[in-house]
């Protein structure tokens, strides 16, 4: 039984490590080398039983790394095998998907359309076809929901250019593309405050609320999809 909230695994390009907020793991006979948080090397059936203790999984990419989508797929498939023996449902999350593009999704997952045909029905990354189609032929055969997680890409650049008030003022938004307009944003936190020293040219405030916004509409998806799901799997950015 899980009993554990979440786990954060990143992966750095510049060395190809995974690392977990308090693990990083190692395995010899993968292209990478997986070490915890004392720099130790940890193989990686050890990281697999720690994940199977939680119900949310980020696993934070850098969206070029190859590596990296390997290592999700192998991380999703030893998950999913874990929860069928345990009659759990896990459900697959992505930031690289909006939250728009659900309709889509799902006519795909009910097999109105084939997964080659995709990108007639809804936009997709530049590196879809090598890094994340993968991900999405193996969750169509295991019948793992896909859910489209991120922020419509409009409302976070209105945002960015007019700022909060006005995007709440704004004719047309459909609530249920993003989160709560009243979050509220902790400036202090790390990823928010290394944001402001690169906004020195611009709207620091709107450029940090920018990211703001699409993390919490991610965890409004992560929220909602809990609901059905006994883990979910949520893939984004480091």
């Amino acid at each position: 039984m899980k009993m554990k909230a979440a786990i954060f695994l990143t992966t750095f390009w510049f060395a190809n490590f995974l690392v977990g907020q308090d693990l990083c793991f190692a395995q010899e006979e993968h292209p990478y080398v997986l070490v915890n948080g004392k720099g130790r090397q940890v193989k990686m059936e050890r990281l697999k039983e720690e994940m199977d203790d939680y119900q949310l999984i980020f696993f934070g990419e850098e969206h070029d790394n190859v590596v990296a989508h390997q290592l999700t797929l192998e991380l999703l498939q030893h998950l999913n095998e874990e929860l069928k023996e345990e009659q759990a449902k896990l459900s697959f999350a992505l930031e690289m998907f909006e939250r728009d593009q659900q309709a889509a999704l799902d006519s795909l997952q009910k097999d109105f359309y084939s997964l080659a045909e995709l990108e007639n029905h809804t936009r997709v990354w530049s590196n879809y076809r090598t890094d994340y189609q993968p991900l999405m032929v193996y969750c169509l055969d295991q019948n793992i929901p896909i859910v489209a997680s991120n922020i419509t890409r409009e409302y976070a650049s209105f945002l960015f250019k007019n700022g909060r008030e006005e995007l709440k003022r704004k004719v047309g938004v459909d609530t249920a593309y993003l989160c709560d307009l009243n979050f509220q944003v902790d400036t202090m936190l790390s990823q928010y405050a290394a944001l402001k020293e690169m906004a020195v040219h611009m709207n620091a405030l709107n450029f940090i609320e920018a990211q703001a916004i699409k993390d919490a509409t991610m965890a409004r998806s992560i929220v909602e999809e809990l609901q059905e799901a006994w883990t979910v799997f949520h893939f984004n950015g480091s």
